[in-house]
């Protein structure tokens, strides 16, 4: 239920006690994580030493290998910071500091002059932050200053209760003489703006988490007093689960052409769901710009590939992958079609052709297919000039049937085109033509057909209606 420092104010209490700290000779430890809140405050005090001469003698020194290494980050991608760091580049990169020294530890600190070190971890629970705050806590003249949040049970959270002494991390009992400051820098929002978000959304329910217990219960209990019966507050504790009850119907409005015809019981529609305030229109996409203020587009795609092999090469591997390969022209260049939404143009250019299509999920699926097969084709050549092999297919499917039925049981029969099974007093016969299955007995002539789908579906090109059906399921 904290209500937050206003910013100009917060900044202005931390550079107080820094130069405070400083003047008086001492060595000022501001313990903090490696990014984030870290380059905030760097950017506080780079600018605060730099309207500062009086302070210019004095180091401000920064520990931490990960975020010089993050640095470069925010000294490139200042377009997405706000707007007075923005104004500010135009000028100088505010990240290149110009009072601030990146040091590996505490042996580059001289420590018989005032200073100011940042370094992480941001608890003091162990590592550099830890190790120079029971170097300097015994020192009147020195100071701590927390800027974020500390965690029950660190040491930076048993400094704020003002002890007089601390045990090290080897255990030794040390008297506590150095200043300690807490000032809040967190990123977290305050009671006021958690209160006016949830003005805004006006939501069913609010599920509190990560937070001390403590603050989380009187948090939960200003937002019930506030909200009363409107908003159901939940705070779980670990794994405990939360149950939310949602409406289980939506209704949607039909408009547009969906709505030019009186409903059915039973009658599946298909459109654009479009939401807007908690309600919801079911439209054609052709109606979109008509009662919504979005509009559609479509986009086509167009990639520029090298490739050396024939023309009919390319076209007998597409036809091992999908049923639809065909010759057609697009600008007067000759193309190859698959399934009629990529179009392979070969543009007269030595070595090259291009891809065409309208870009969609399923269309860009097919793409990608295409061009892992014409760069499979570069790198691995035919020996042998491409060609269909009439019998290849067949060979496949009375091999699969001998696994099953035996090899004595199995027969091909060239002169009828046709596979000839037996199975004890029974028969079946495959129609290699037309892939189907006779039988007087039904029960063998299921287990066959079966069979025959498998080896179809894993040798053969991906069937057309599978890839209607992913179309239709997309759209």
């Amino acid at each position: 239920v904290q209500i937050h420092e206003p910013r100009k104010e917060r900044e202005a209490r931390f550079t107080g006690k820094v130069h405070e700290i400083v003047r008086r000779g001492g060595r000022c430890l501001i313990p903090v994580f490696a990014l984030g809140r870290a380059q905030e405050l760097l950017l506080i005090l780079d600018e605060y030493w730099e309207a500062h001469p009086e302070l210019h003698g004095i180091k401000i020194y920064y520990a931490s290998a990960l975020a010089k290494k993050c640095m470069a980050v925010y000294q490139t991608y200042i377009n997405m910071m706000n707007e007075k760091i923005q104004n500010q580049f135009a000028i100088e990169n505010p990240f290149v500091f110009k009072h601030i020294f990146n040091i590996k530890g505490k042996e580059d600190i001289d420590q018989n002059k005032a200073c100011v070190v940042m370094a992480s971890p941001g608890m003091l629970q162990s590592g550099l932050s830890r190790d120079l705050f029971e170097l300097w806590c015994s020192e009147k003249k020195n100071g701590v200053i927390l800027p974020g949040y500390s965690v029950e049970g660190t040491l930076a959270k048993h400094i704020l209760s003002e002890p007089t002494d601390i045990t090290t991390s080897a255990g030794v009992t040390v008297p506590l003489h150095l200043s300690v400051y807490y000032i809040s820098f967190s990123a977290h929002s305050d009671f006021k703006q958690t209160s006016e978000f949830i003005d805004i959304l006006k939501p069913p329910y609010v599920v509190l988490v990560h937070g001390d217990q403590n603050e989380m219960n009187r948090l939960k209990q200003a937002l019930i007093l506030r909200y009363q019966d409107n908003v159901k507050i939940l705070s779980p504790k670990n794994c405990q689960p939360v149950h939310i009850k949602f409406r289980a119907e939506k209704v949607a409005k039909v408009v547009g052409s969906l709505a030019s015809a009186p409903p059915e019981e039973g009658l599946k529609m298909s459109g654009l769901l479009v939401e807007k305030d908690f309600n919801y229109q079911l439209l054609s996409p052709k109606d979109l710009h008509t009662y919504t203020q979005l509009s559609t587009a479509t986009v086509w795609q167009k990639l520029i590939l090298a490739c050396r092999q024939p023309f009919e090469a390319i076209k007998i591997s597409l036809e091992n992958v999908y049923e639809m390969v065909s010759w057609t022209s697009r600008d007067d260049k000759t193309a190859l079609v698959v399934e009629e939404s990529v179009y392979i143009v070969f543009s007269g250019a030595p070595d090259t052709l291009a891809l065409e299509w309208m870009s969609n999920p399923l269309n860009d699926m097919i793409a990608d297919s295409i061009v892992a097969i014409i760069m499979q084709l570069e790198v691995r050549p035919p020996s042998t000039p491409i060609s269909k092999k009439k019998y290849e297919v067949d060979l496949i499917i009375q091999d699969f049937m001998a696994h099953q039925f035996g090899e004595t049981n199995v027969m091909i029969d060239r002169s009828s085109n046709t596979i000839i099974i037996t199975n004890n007093s029974n028969s079946a016969t495959i129609n290699l033509a037309a892939k189907n299955v006779q039988s007087d007995n039904t029960v063998l002539k299921e287990r066959v057909q079966q069979i025959l789908e498998k080896v179809l579906d894993s040798i053969g090109p991906v069937p057309t209606s599978k890839i209607r059906m992913i179309a239709k399921e997309e759209a």
